[in-house]
């Protein structure tokens, strides 16, 4: 028992989304460096540098870790295992490589994954290498704000929609909303009630609640279900669904999206579940 209390006292924020930032979550992003077969040491060594600190402005959170670049070799061999081996790490390297022999072209490839998701390919041509250096910053940008854009809870019909915050209703916000990884969909009907769809098949009941005319409460009301933590290994999701407190979301509406904090479990690099 005394395992489970330490658990229950343990709380971190997990940012959905951060104007500046876009992405400030708790967990570190390993920033493994570049591999290349094509350019020159010099060059993949400055170029590193220019892409850590582009990445730290979009991920404050970003570690360097080059001094494990070595792992790489894992991903040249066999990709999946590279995976598996760093399924527990969030990270970010990329592979450079001449497109042909004769275009003069390179191809940059961003190879992105965070803590419990699938690991994300991004990929970038450009007329030169100076043209990886000089635009870099924008490639790696719009990478971050396509995952950003997958955090927040966004109800097209309602893009752009203005309204007297000072009578935010449930009515308001009814209707299908759609982003959050893992899940399919969530429908918000006007009384304030409504249901979240797992991509994994399973549903599960909410409560939503506006406190303040500003911010939105939405809360589990179905019993726990190991199936609400589709991000967790399927053994862990089983013990938390024994105990876990329902899931809840403080989110704060605004053209269209909704926009905060989700409050639940996860796995930790030791292999422990804790609060975010």
């Amino acid at each position: 028992m005394d395992y489970f209390k330490k658990i229950k006292n343990i709380l971190i924020f997990l940012l959905f989304f951060l104007k500046v930032n876009l992405f400030s979550e708790i967990l570190p992003l390993y920033f493994y460096g570049i591999i290349s077969t094509d350019a020159d040491e010099n060059m993949i060594n400055m170029t590193e540098d220019v892409f850590f600190k582009q990445i730290s402005e979009f991920y404050p959170n970003t570690t360097d870790f080059r001094h494990s670049k070595s792992v790489l070799q894992i991903f040249i061999n066999n990709e999946n295992d590279f995976i598996s081996k760093n399924s527990s790490k969030s990270y970010l390297f990329a592979k450079i490589s001449k497109k042909d022999e004769y275009s003069g072209k390179w191809s940059c490839t961003i190879y992105l994954k965070f803590f419990n998701s699938a690991q994300e390919t991004y990929e970038k041509v450009y007329d030169s290498y100076y043209k990886i250096l000089m635009e870099s910053k924008d490639f790696l940008q719009e990478i971050f704000n396509k995952r950003n854009n997958k955090n927040n809870l966004q109800n097209p019909s309602k893009k752009n929609e203005n309204f007297n915050s000072d009578f935010l209703t449930t009515e308001i916000l009814s209707g299908t909303w759609i982003g959050e990884e893992f899940i399919n969909k969530i429908v918000i009907m006007r009384g304030g009630r409504g249901f979240i769809i797992f991509t994994n098949g399973a549903s599960m009941n909410i409560n939503v609640t506006i406190e303040n005319n500003s911010s939105v409460h939405i809360t589990q009301t179905s019993s726990s279900n190991a199936s609400f933590y589709p991000e967790l290994p399927r053994k862990s999701a089983l013990e938390l669904a024994t105990y876990a407190k329902p899931i809840e979301w403080i989110l704060t509406y605004k053209d269209g999206l909704l926009i905060g904090k989700k409050y639940t479990v996860r796995v930790n690099d030791l292999n422990s579940l804790e609060k975010i």
